[in-house]
């Protein structure tokens, strides 16, 4: 009896410790290591993402060994591992896709341009809720409406940027839009960007990539990188004690990258959709309950983000 209550005090123990999987993926064919991969483990809502040299970390619960994790990158195909145990170095080989592209068909009449998105000037800018987002993997996407029966492209992309690392590296990625949310990938390989302004629209050509812009519109979204080169820490939150007095709380601290993003709250848009690692795709609200504890009443929350469209009427 004393050794089964003594396994049974270990048992939790063991069940909920935390291992770590390391490894680095690399290209199949050039066996070159792919930068900016997502792993992610969507049973637990987790994930994490490669850095600039293919390099990751990921720590689990020890239940989690058995979960499937999925790896992905732009222009390569995707890949399921499960039974993933901790041990040597994992070298993860991912196959690079083949994208065959439907054909574009220009056709002939005047054309114009149109901004689509959130085209409102003005947003605030996030404070701690923006550093907790900017990890890597994280993302926003914003719904760019065509115009239904026009045959549309896409011409430009546009972020207002904040001022906090406005010049680290950011990924654009461009989704199709499934049933109203963001959908299969239209690009076929990494789209890196920075920007060149802060606290101001920083527009970005995507002409040459000949993207047909449908009457349901194209989902473009910013996502967060794990450039090492840019990693900052988080401020110290700051609590109050029992008797009011305020003190800095240093045991949450995180590392986060990339640039701000200025959003707005109560928009008239709702355009916005957000997903970190392991997290399927949600609308984006504000962050007050109204009085009554109605969600359906919650504002919305819109990243400042549009797109230039190319009409031909």
């Amino acid at each position: 009896m004393k050794s089964l209550f003594f396994s049974l005090l270990l048992f939790p123990c063991f069940t909920f410790s935390q291992i770590k999987i390391e490894g680095k993926v690399i290209d199949a064919i050039t066996k070159q290591p792919i930068p900016y991969v997502n792993l992610e483990n969507f049973k637990y809502k987790t994930g994490v993402q490669s850095n600039q040299d293919g390099v990751f970390v990921l720590e689990l619960l020890q239940a989690n060994v058995l979960d499937t994790l999925k790896i992905s990158s732009i222009g390569y195909q995707d890949k399921y591992l499960v039974n993933v145990h901790p041990g040597a170095e994992m070298l993860l080989e991912l196959k690079p896709a083949i994208i065959s592209l439907e054909e574009v068909v220009i056709r002939k009449g005047k054309s114009v341009l149109k901004e689509v998105g959130v085209l409102g000037k003005t947003g605030h800018e996030v404070d701690l809720f923006n550093q907790m987002t900017r990890k890597g993997g994280y993302q926003y996407a914003v719904l760019m409406k065509g115009i239904e029966g026009r045959t549309a492209m896409l011409k430009q992309i546009h972020f207002f940027i904040g001022k906090e690392a406005y010049e680290a590296p950011f990924r654009v990625r461009i989704y199709e839009n499934i049933n109203g949310v963001p959908g299969k990938d239209l690009l076929n390989k990494g789209l890196e960007l920075s920007a060149y302004k802060k606290n101001d629209w920083n527009a970005f050509d995507v002409s040459n990539h000949y993207l047909e812009v449908p009457g349901k519109g194209v989902w473009v979204a910013i996502e967060w990188i794990a450039n090492e080169k840019y990693a900052m820490k988080s401020r110290p939150l700051v609590r109050f004690s029992a008797d009011g007095k305020p003190y800095q709380d240093k045991s949450f601290i995180f590392t986060y990258y990339g640039p701000e993003v200025a959003y707005q709250t109560d928009s008239e848009y709702g355009l916005t959709y957000q997903k970190s690692l392991g997290e399927k795709w949600f609308q984006k609200r504000a962050g007050r309950k109204p009085q009554d504890g109605d969600m359906k009443k919650l504002g919305f929350a819109d990243i400042m983000a549009k797109a230039t469209i190319e009409v031909v009427e």
